[in-house]
């Protein structure tokens, strides 16, 4: 906890330009966010998430970052740092691929839920094929208060002990996202969406939900 502002200086006044620099100059680098953890009381816990996002794995073979770090060395180095001297410690590191995705506005608080169904394949084709184009329909309507959602693919780590695929639904306000995560009957549910639920494998898919819901604020992004 002492070292909470350091650790965000360093990613604003220095890590944001390497981002930025990276993205700017290799086509297949989409974006780069940076997020931090709402509501973690427990420090064994990771509280910050960087997402880089590239077209195509292949972008892993090579090292953009050596030449994206030279760039930004033009930042004052004391920025650069966030292990030396301190207790900050990498929790997990992850590769997932988006199977759908759409966005409708600007996303500041995302919702993460990471799931581990019995059916992988049934559950990517249910969310690709009908929760998602549901939820962008109904966010062009103003009807619904997402701006953004996707589904990903977990490639790594692959144990039993790790989700297989995440869905994310991001939002304007933190309030959105509370909304959202807030128990509601059923009877009020749009009609539309409960014939979804209603022709859904999801109950026997995955009976005791989702296996973690966390929340996510963004801090900035490096994009196009």
């Amino acid at each position: 906890r002492s070292d909470q502002a350091d650790f965000e200086s360093k990613m604003e006044n220095y890590w944001k330009g390497v981002s930025e620099y990276r993205v700017a100059n290799n086509e297949d680098v989409i974006n780069t966010l940076m997020l931090k953890r709402v509501g973690v009381a427990d420090d064994n816990q990771g509280k910050y998430c960087m997402i880089l996002n590239v077209e195509d794995a292949e972008h892993f073979d090579g090292n953009s970052w050596a030449e994206s770090v030279d760039a930004a060395l033009k930042i004052p180095i004391e920025h650069a740092s966030v292990f030396n001297g301190s207790s900050v410690t990498i929790s997990l590191v992850t590769v997932g691929k988006f199977e759908s995705w759409w966005s409708n506005g600007e996303s500041n608080y995302y919702v993460v839920n990471s799931a581990r169904p019995k059916n992988l394949e049934a559950f990517i084709t249910e969310n690709k094929e009908s929760f998602g184009p549901y939820f962008e329909k109904a966010s062009k309507k103003g009807k619904d208060k997402r701006s953004s959602w996707g589904i990903v693919s977990s490639v790594l780590p692959a144990n039993q002990d790790h989700y297989t695929c995440y869905t994310y639904d991001g939002f304007a306000t933190y309030s959105d996202a509370l909304e959202m995560l807030s128990y509601k009957d059923n009877a009020d549910a749009p009609k539309d969406l409960m014939e979804i639920w209603n022709g859904s494998t999801m109950a026997e898919n995955m009976p005791n939900g989702f296996q973690k819901i966390i929340v996510w604020k963004k801090m900035w992004e490096a994009r196009k």
